[in-house]
């Protein structure tokens, strides 16, 4: 595809325009030239904690679930929890982002899985 109809393409993109729109507002902004800028104010949230070998153990145990049963919930291999447990592995970010949650909202497991 030549180079000057992929642009066209990109330009016609209202997801283009708007980002478009945005930068250059903001570099009006930045000049002095623009005093009304909408601005909006995004709160992230900081990373999952790290668990512990045994913290991951005694979240399944508190739980009351099985080695097989806790790794199914969280969509992982019984190898990998076995390994998360023994310490000769760590959770991923995601893995310890759903850690978290089941640790602080534990109903949440059982309204999601098995409503």
């Amino acid at each position: 595809m030549p180079n000057q109809q992929k642009n066209h393409r990109i330009e016609e993109n209202p997801f283009f325009q708007r980002l478009k729109e945005g930068l250059e507002d903001g570099i009006s902004f930045a000049k002095g030239e623009q005093k009304d800028l909408v601005t909006h104010e995004v709160t992230v949230p900081s990373p999952a904690p790290e668990f512990t070998p045994k913290q991951v153990r005694d979240l399944r145990k508190r739980l009351q679930m099985t080695s097989e049963t806790f790794a199914r919930t969280l969509n992982v291999s019984s190898n990998t929890l076995r390994l998360w447990e023994s310490g000769k592995a760590k959770p991923s970010s995601p893995a310890l982002r759903l850690l978290q949650i089941i640790d602080k909202e534990p109903d949440m497991v059982g309204r999601i899985l098995y409503p």
